[in-house]
C-alpha cells in the first residue's frame, strides 16, 4: 500500500494520503554531483544501471537487510527484505534484476585521445570523508572507503578498491572531457566497482590540480577527496604490521622477564637456609 501510494501520485484506491504537489515535489529530482550522475530527491536515492534511472532507498541493521525501489517510467517497483547480514545480497539482486529486464543496448562513446602523462594527472588515492565530527570514526573511516585511480597505457583510466570495506573488482573509464569520464568496461568481476555508475567527473581546484572525484555507487551519490599517498590503506596495513610487531615484541619482553623473575625467585627460595 505504501509503495502504491507513492507510485499513485500520492493516493491509493481513491484515498490521499499526500498532495497532489507534495507527492510531485517528494518524487522530484532535488539535485546531483553532475547532471549525468544520479543524485537526490525527497526521502529517495537516485541509481542508474544500463541507462535506466530509478530511485528508493535501502537500509541495513543488526540482523535484517531491505531495499525498496521505484521505477516510475515502467510503473513498476520492488521491496526486498531479508534476515541476516548480507546487505551485498539486495545490491546483486538490483543488478540481477536490471541486467536481464534492462540488458544495456549498444552505445558509441566518443572519448579523448589522451596520453599517459596527462592521465596521471588523476592518479592517486582518493576516499570518502563520510564522518565529519571530531571522533575516532573521522580516523578510521576513510581508509574503508578508499579508491585507488591509476593511468593506463591505453589511454584510460582504472578505478579500483582495495580498502577494508570496499574491494574486489576494477572499473576502467575513457575520458569524454577534461573533467568528465565514461565507463566502458571492467576489469574482473566482484566488489565494489561493479556498482559504480557510467560517469566519473573529476573537480579542480583554483591551481588546476584534480583534488576530488565524483560519482554513484549503485544507488549512493558520493564525492570522494584526494589524498596523500601516506594515508593510503596500504601504507595503513604497513603500519598496523609494524604496530603489530611492537606489540608482539612488548608481550614477548614482558613474558621473558615475568619468566625470569620468576625462575630468579624460585632459585631464591631453593638456596635460602633452612
Amino acid at each position: 500500500t505504501y509503495m502504491a501510494m507513492h507510485m499513485g501520485e500520492g493516493a491509493v484506491d481513491g484515498q490521499a494520503f499526500l498532495t497532489g504537489p507534495s507527492a510531485f515535489e517528494m518524487h522530484s529530482h532535488q539535485g546531483s554531483n553532475h547532471e549525468l550522475i544520479p543524485g537526490y530527491r525527497i526521502s529517495f536515492k537516485e541509481g542508474q544501471r544500463n541507462g535506466v534511472f530509478y530511485y528508493g532507498h535501502s537500509g541495513d541493521y543488526r540482523g535484517n537487510d531491505s531495499t525498496m525501489m521505484f521505477l516510475p517510467e515502467y510503473d513498476f517497483g520492488f521491496f526486498v527484505t531479508y534476515t541476516g547480514d548480507n546487505d551485498t545480497f539486495y545490491r546483486e539482486f538490483i543488478n540481477l534484476l536490471f541486467d536481464e529486464a534492462f540488458p544495456r543496448q549498444t552505445e558509441e562513446v566518443a572519448v579523448l585521445d589522451l596520453p599517459v602523462d596527462d592521465l596521471s594527472a588523476y592518479a592517486g588515492t582518493y576516499t570518502n570523508f563520510r564522518y565529519d565530527e571530531a571522533t575516532p570514526m573521522q580516523m578510521v573511516f576513510p581508509l574503508m572507503g578508499q579508491f585507488e585511480v591509476e593511468a593506463r597505457e591505453d589511454g584510460r583510466i582504472a578505478l579500483s578498491s582495495p580498502s577494508f570495506f570496499f574491494s574486489g573488482g576494477t572499473a576502467i573509464y575513457a575520458p569524454v572531457s577534461e573533467t568528465l569520464f565514461r565507463r566502458v568496461g571492467q576489469g574482473g568481476d566482484g566488489g565494489i566497482p561493479e556498482l559504480l555508475v557510467d560517469y566519473l567527473v573529476f573537480h579542480e581546484d583554483e591551481n588546476g590540480d584534480f583534488v576530488a572525484l565524483s560519482t554513484s555507487v549503485q544507488n549512493h551519490s558520493i564525492t570522494l577527496t584526494r589524498i596523500p599517498f601516506w594515508k593510503s590503506t596500504s601504507n595503513f596495513m604497513v603500519l598496523m604490521a609494524f604496530a603489530a610487531g611492537g606489540m608482539l615484541l612488548i608481550v614477548l619482553t614482558s613474558l621473558a622477564v615475568a619468566i625470569y623473575r620468576a625462575l630468579r625467585g624460585r632459585k631464591s627460595q631453593l638456596s635460602a637456609p633452612n
